[in-house]
């Protein structure tokens, strides 16, 4: 093998590492703190019945906001733990909404299987992708979570799937209940 194929080899064999790691970092669900500390991105989105909901619905109470989709394994391994902080923390002032990043007969469906008391609101794609985008979310990650304090500031994003003891600390932090 002479020089020059093996520094073609080499420089071949390189590129395609660091191709393989951008690729890896690039998929990796990460999220800077970029909504933290700023209000809530205006929507304005129908639930399954065709009404409109705005964050203004939510004034004054604490909110979850959770982008998700039925296609999404962790998504829907985290509906009824989101279902149980709006059961037992709805009272103390907080509201769960979802984003359902799907079809909305994908949705009507799954709904039909697993009930939730909280609005699910089906954004049209290119509205719920904007929305994503603003809420910090450009890659488009699900599950993804903001929690909005009452003032309608972002307090936090999660990124990837909530678990029981993570969601109680999030609405009791949120709460401000310890």
């Amino acid at each position: 093998m002479n020089r020059t194929t093996l520094l073609i080899l080499v420089a071949a064999f390189v590129s395609g590492l660091l191709g393989f790691m951008l690729s890896q970092k690039l998929a990796e669900p990460t999220a800077d703190d970029g909504p933290v500390g700023q209000p809530l991105p205006q929507f304005d989105f129908p639930d399954l019945a065709g009404a409109r909901w705005r964050p203004d619905n939510f004034a004054g109470r604490a909110l979850v906001v959770n982008f998700w989709a039925t296609w999404c394994k962790p998504c829907r391994k985290e509906m009824p733990i989101l279902e149980d902080l709006a059961q037992r923390y709805g009272v103390q002032g907080l509201s769960v909404v979802g984003i359902a990043m799907d079809d909305a007969a994908q949705v009507a469906s799954f709904l039909q299987e697993v009930p939730v008391s909280y609005p699910i609101l089906i954004p049209d794609t290119l509205s719920g992708i904007q929305f994503a985008r603003a809420a910090g979310n450009p890659n488009g990650v699900l599950p993804y979570t903001l929690l909005v304090d009452p003032d309608g500031q972002v307090q936090q994003v999660k990124l990837g799937e909530i678990n029981q003891q993570e969601a109680d600390r999030m609405a009791r932090e949120l709460l401000v209940l310890d």
